[in-house]
């Protein structure tokens, strides 16, 4: 259950992530991504993965807190 909610979390990050034109693509940009992961009943889910991947970036993760807070 736990798995299923973090990759619906993961997948609305990627969809949700700016796609840059290729002449921008150069250009460094510093994003910050901060949430709270949920289990089905609505509790907090602690010590979640939680993980984003972009196109031609190196992969990125964060584990939530025991609230279930990321950064």
């Amino acid at each position: 259950m736990r798995t299923a909610i973090v990759l619906v979390l993961l997948e609305s990050l990627i969809v949700s992530a700016p796609h840059l034109p290729a002449q921008q693509s150069a250009a460094t940009k510093l994003v910050t991504i901060d949430g709270i992961v949920v289990d089905g009943a609505n509790a907090p889910v602690p010590s979640a993965e939680v993980g984003l991947t972009l196109e031609g970036m190196k992969n990125t993760f964060a584990r939530s807190d025991n609230a279930g807070h990321f950064t």
